[in-house]
């Protein structure tokens, strides 16, 4: 059903990521009206619906604080800004 859980792209791209020991990326896309994860998407077994606030802010936080070097960014299609920038 649209809208519930992370849907099969987001669930896939979740564990690419978990496969390559990235940090959970999908922890970032939040519901408008709560400014949280779905409460139905699933990390580790567990509903972001049954993580309190400080443990989805920790999850956050390991994506904003992660070395996102040139050849991870590369291995996700991403362009890494120039050794100008």
């Amino acid at each position: 059903m649209p809208g519930r859980g992370l849907g099969s792209d987001f669930y896939n791209c979740q564990e690419w990521l978990k496969e390559k020991s990235l940090p959970p990326l999908t922890f970032l896309v939040l519901k408008k009206q709560s400014g949280r994860p779905s409460d139905e998407g699933r990390y580790n077994g567990r509903k972001f619906g049954d993580m309190n606030d400080e443990e989805i802010q920790v999850m956050q936080e390991s994506c904003f604080s992660y070395e996102w070097s040139s050849k991870v960014l590369k291995a996700l299609g991403i362009e890494g800004p120039s050794p100008e920038d």
